[in-house]
This record gives C-alpha cells, sequence and structure tokens, in this order.
C-alpha cells in the first residue's frame, strides 16, 4: 500500500520535533520530507523488540493514541506508517460504520452489474462483505508502534543512513 498522505504531504520539512537524547534534546525533521524508500527499509530492518503493540478501541483518534505513547500528538503520522495505514482509510471502525460500508458494497454492486437482486441474495451479498470487512476491521484492532525508549535508536540510525539531515531549524525550543 502506498501512503499517500506522507508522500504528497512536505517535499521540505517545516517541522522539527524535539527528542530527547543523551546530551539533552535534538531536533528531528518532520519524517513525512523523508524519502518513504529509505525510511520503510530502515522500520523493516528493526528487530522485533524495538516495536510494542497496543489493543485499541474502534474509532480510534490516532492522534490521541500517539500523546499516549509519545507524550506528544506529532507521531501519529509515524504509528500509521509502521502499520502501513493509509489515515483516511485504516483506522478501525465500529460495527455501525461496517454494515453502512456494506449497504454500500451491495449498492455498488448491483450499479455496477445492472442487476436486480432478490431479498434473499441482497442479503447474502451484505453478509458476505460484511464479514470481509469485519475481518479486515478487526486485524486493525491491533496497533504497533516503535517502542519509546527505543526512538531515540531510530531516529540515530536515520541520521546514520542519511534519512534524516543534520541540518536543522528548531522551532522554538
Amino acid at each position: 500500500m502506498q501512503y499517500e498522505y506522507i508522500k504528497n504531504k512536505v517535499i521540505k520539512p517545516t517541522d522539527y520535533f524535539l527528542c530527547e537524547a543523551n546530551e539533552g534534546y535534538i531536533g528531528v525533521p518532520d519524517y513525512r520530507s523523508v524519502d518513504l524508500v529509505n525510511l520503510r527499509n530502515l522500520i523493516d530492518s528493526l528487530d522485533s523488540s524495538y516495536f510494542a503493540y497496543i489493543n485499541v478501541s474502534p474509532n480510534l483518534n490516532m492522534e490521541k493514541l500517539s500523546l499516549d505513547i509519545y507524550d506528544t500528538p506529532d507521531y501519529a503520522d509515524l504509528i500509521f506508517f509502521v502499520n502501513d495505514y493509509s489515515p483516511v482509510r485504516d483506522i478501525p471502525y465500529d460495527y455501525d460504520v461496517i454494515t453502512s460500508q456494506a449497504r454500500d458494497k451491495v449498492q455498488q454492486y448491483k450499479t455496477k452489474t445492472g442487476k436486480k437482486l432478490t431479498e434473499k441474495d441482497e442479503q447474502r451479498l451484505f453478509e458476505k462483505y460484511e464479514a470481509q470487512l469485519l475481518e479486515e476491521n478487526n486485524l486493525k484492532l491491533e496497533i504497533k508502534y516503535i517502542k519509546p525508549e527505543r526512538l531515540h535508536d531510530v531516529i540515530s540510525r536515520a541520521y546514520e543512513l542519511g534519512i534524516l539531515s543534520n541540518k536543522l531549524r528548531l522551532l522554538n525550543p
């Protein structure tokens, strides 16, 4: 999946984040401006000890989750990226949204094929779509994230690999 939000957002970073380091704080450029291939390679190369998982509820606010994990909402996109999620389509939904999506899929099928379905066939198609959507949604109820105590290691590694630049402009540190 291509993560359009990061890719199409900012080419040159204007936002920097402060990250606690052994020598105080370092400014980290907005990761949305980095090469996604290199960032994906870095994330994929990390040992499982860098990650933790959390079970979340439907209609999750990812900024709130970031705040709970990292004490800042600024890493919500990083959580989306680690999970290879799109912020528009890939949050876990509650049952009402899923049933609405299943009804929409049935309607799209009827429109696309031009077929008139019997009530029984329409119900079977609805149940099929609903089951698929529920299965996909249930997978999204467990979120993977970089452990806060390992975040500095990941950022340091990104500097070593040239994914992040040392030329920083800190915003009111």
